[in-house]
């Protein structure tokens, strides 16, 4: 069964403001909220309770579960992230998606150099 959740970006609002959205989404009717971690899911190891990841090319998604599984994350629980961007028209959609998540496309390489947010806007 699918799971609507709010996403809680820390990367986005400051977290008094990410509170009040939290909140607000609650009572709108949201029943789990998603909130951004950046740990390597192979680097969790056994002390993880379980597995968030994003949604990639097939392949590459199972690898991230197979590294996590065969490093202490046996029979733990798996939860794959699947983003969309849902606006009006698909124009408006496409933008909002390359607005939210443009850095994502950035290469691993490349991102231990940037570390203001204009690198990353000239990056993406």
């Amino acid at each position: 069964m699918a799971l609507i959740c709010y996403h809680a970006s820390h990367e986005q609002f400051a977290p008094s403001h990410l509170l009040k959205l939290v909140q607000q989404a609650e009572q709108a009717g949201f029943a789990a909220i998603h909130s951004s971690d950046h740990f390597h899911p192979w680097s969790a190891g056994s002390w993880a309770d379980g597995l968030l990841t994003t949604a990639g090319q097939r392949a590459e998604t199972q690898e991230k579960i197979t590294a996590f599984k065969e490093n202490g994350g046996a029979g733990k629980p798996v939860y794959v992230q699947f983003a969309f961007s849902y606006a009006r028209s698909r124009e408006e959609a496409v933008a909002g998606a390359w607005h939210q998540w443009r850095s994502n496309m950035i290469p691993a390489d490349a991102m231990g150099g940037l570390y203001k947010p204009e690198h990353f806007d000239a990056a993406g």
